[in-house]
């Protein structure tokens, strides 16, 4: 009886203690995780978010201490909490909801499933038993105290057991299902031509918040539409749809943004119900299945064609270099396949877009944590001040190292980058830009994606900052970035304004209009700057 008190109190109170922390080191992660499970009104949910964890440590710690009734007390009320939670996941699994559990916080991402019964249906068994053995043994501390080394090694091995075996299980459970999800992505890529011959659009259906149903041409017919296909489980997903707003208002009226949530209308309507205007449902996942999606969060782009335009691309960051990909594309509609000019000369970088994607004024950087070169960290307010002794601005750009549009201009960032007027903000480590031949400031994101930081759609892009505050002359696109560092180069006497005018920093066309690279080519990266045959910026002088 003893072993058998000590085997549960230590499974139940270990678990308790492990989620509570994990849950108290991450609150955010983990209102996040309570609002996905739609339990509780949303005025709740951060409230919950913290005394959830507070309760779970301190019931974890009382078990532990207490003795007799007052263990007995405890326990019952680890089977009240414990007995809650059940109760939410199996109602989970019934609806086949793909909703990460958040039973240790941001910590666990998998979905809730049969396992997550079973574990806390153990936990809910370890707690009565607790409740039962206490009045006859006493406590923890008094088992501890009364029973031999052998007792005691007993259940201390038998709790390590047991919950190295919960971890195990789960671990290979979630990752059985990022195997499954692999293999499913791959057949989708084998199963699509290399040439990538344009696909129809499949006669598939979605449902609208208001219960009509619509197929995916009949969406597109007047206007190109870009297709998020998101989960309710899904994080990524969640982050992606609340940027959705600005990459509509940055598309303008060419293209819509829609999502498609793979879940019946009404549990899509909970969880996304911020977008019902753009959002529908594919409960039955046809569309998701049509269209070669996978996984979420996926995109593709549906042309007024007919055909799909673009995608699939799987992953937020390959959503977000789509997105890109189309506010930056120059030269042709990529939505119709109508050319809007004929190919000629064209700027290094491709045209300047003003300020026509900058976020609105007064846009405040957020005071994020970066990693400098030397490996150290800092919030990004520190970073810049050192960066920019004279209290002066500095132009911060979003930079990637994979981006085809970034190595389109790695020579002439090169330049500009040594003059020290230039702040590069990746996520990739600062050896990779280092790589690149760039050898001014370079500050790595943590936590956050570059250019989002910047309230930005993409790499590269970026605009001067003063004291985290946005300040005037920035934009999207390399042609964009290229206008704002010549600019500032010519006002600090870098560059004269006839080199800055010329077609070696983006000041004029290319001369050659034979060039196989036209605007057309641009979603192929295969045209980096550095492969033209003209003067490059390393020819220029600095002043």
């Amino acid at each position: 009886m003893a072993a058998l008190l000590l085997l549960c109190a230590l499974v139940l109170a270990g678990t308790l203690l492990v989620s509570g922390v994990l849950k108290l080191r991450d609150l955010t992660g983990t209102a996040d995780g309570l609002a996905r499970l739609d339990v509780l009104p949303e005025r709740l949910v951060r409230p919950a978010a913290l005394a959830l964890p507070i309760a779970e440590v301190l019931l974890g710690v009382l078990l532990l201490a207490t003795r007799g009734s007052a263990l007995v007390f405890v326990a019952l009320s680890a089977t009240v909490l414990v007995a809650a939670f059940t109760v939410v996941v199996v109602r989970l699994v019934r609806r086949e909801d793909e909703v990460p559990c958040a039973c240790f916080g941001s910590a666990s991402e998998e979905p809730v499933s049969a396992l997550t019964v079973a574990r806390n249906a153990g936990l809910l068994v370890s707690a009565l038993l607790v409740a039962v053995t206490a009045p006859v043994s006493g406590g923890v501390l008094p088992v501890l105290t009364g029973s031999g080394p052998a007792e005691v090694l007993l259940g201390v091995l038998g709790a390590t057991a047991v919950a190295s075996v919960a971890l195990l299980v789960g671990r290979l459970h979630a990752q059985g299902r990022r195997i499954v999800d692999l293999e499913a992505r791959l057949e989708t890529a084998e199963a699509r031509p290399a040439s990538r011959e344009p696909v129809l659009i499949p006669d598939a259906r979605v449902i609208d918040a208001t219960g009509a149903e619509w197929t995916l041409a009949a969406l597109s017919a007047e206007r190109a539409q870009l297709v998020i296909g998101v989960a309710p489980g899904c994080g990524a997903c969640h982050d992606l749809a609340e940027i959705v707003p600005q990459w509509r208002h940055g598309l303008g009226g060419e293209v819509d943004v829609i999502l498609v949530a793979n879940t019946p209308r009404e549990q899509a309507l909970r969880v996304y119900g911020a977008h019902d205007a753009h959002l529908y449902a594919d409960p039955t996942g046809t569309v998701f299945s049509a269209l070669g999606i996978a996984g979420t969060p996926a995109a593709l782009l549906l042309g007024t064609n007919g055909k799909v335009a673009a995608g699939p691309a799987l992953g937020a960051e390959a959503i977000v270099e789509l997105v890109t990909a189309v506010i930056q594309a120059i030269g042709v509609n990529v939505m119709t396949g109508q050319a809007h000019q004929a190919q000629g000369p064209r700027l290094i970088g491709g045209e300047d877009t003003g300020d026509q994607y900058l976020p609105a004024a007064g846009f405040v950087v957020p005071d994020v944590r970066v990693r400098h070169e030397d490996g150290s960290e800092s919030q990004m307010s520190h970073a810049l001040a050192r960066l920019t002794p004279d209290h002066g601005d500095v132009a911060v750009v979003s930079w990637r190292n994979g981006c085809g549009y970034c190595g389109e201009i790695v020579e002439q960032m090169r330049f500009f980058s040594g003059t020290g007027d230039v702040v590069l903000l990746v996520n990739e480590p600062v050896s990779t830009v280092r790589d690149q031949g760039i050898e001014g400031p370079v500050l790595q994101v943590l936590d956050a994606d570059a250019s989002g930081v910047l309230g930005l759609l993409g790499t590269p892009s970026g605009f001067p900052v003063r004291d985290l505050a946005m300040q005037p002359g920035g934009g999207v696109g390399g042609g964009s970035v290229l206008r704002m560092l010549r600019e500032r180069a010519v006002a600090h006497g870098s560059l004269t304004a006839e080199q800055a005018a010329s077609p070696v920093f983006g000041g004029a066309p290319l001369p050659s209009p034979g060039h196989a690279h036209g605007g057309h080519d641009h979603a192929g990266h295969d045209h980096a700057g550095h492969d033209h045959a003209h003067a490059t910026p390393e020819h220029v002088g600095r002043h």
